[in-house]
């Protein structure tokens, strides 16, 4: 929060992402709402028509509800619960992010085994 601006690295290793920074003031006790829009569209006709929609009153609260019942919806339809609490967290969040290859659908395979004495668990997509 101290950065006056962002860093501008980008390369190989380094998490791929985008960032919007915009520099504002708040007095003690203000609240400020601040709303970015971000879309695509196949074609620019298409753009246009998402960027005139977002621009309606409460399209981006409707946007982001819908983006939250989206990822709830999604990462509480796997649920698995192995004796690896590590793995847990692999298949039950990080794995369920994750994009599939060539736009199939994702899938997430687990299984545990327990026996006395051992146990052996493996989740793949």
């Amino acid at each position: 929060m101290t950065r006056s601006q962002l860093s501008g690295r980008l390369g190989a290793g380094l998490d791929p992402c985008g960032a919007i920074q915009v520099p504002f003031e708040l007095a003690d006790g203000q609240e400020r709402e601040i709303i970015f829009r971000l879309g695509t569209g196949r074609t620019l006709l298409q753009a246009r028509e998402l960027a005139q929609r977002l621009r309606r009153p409460g399209s981006a609260r409707a946007a982001l509800e819908k983006l939250q019942q989206y990822w709830k919806h999604t990462l509480g339809t796997v649920r698995i619960s192995t004796p690896d609490p590590a793995l847990d967290v692999l298949c039950n969040g990080w794995l369920l992010y994750r994009p599939s290859p060539a736009g199939c659908g994702r899938a997430v395979a687990c299984t545990s085994r327990a026996v006395p004495g051992a146990s052996a668990t493996s989740c793949r997509t």
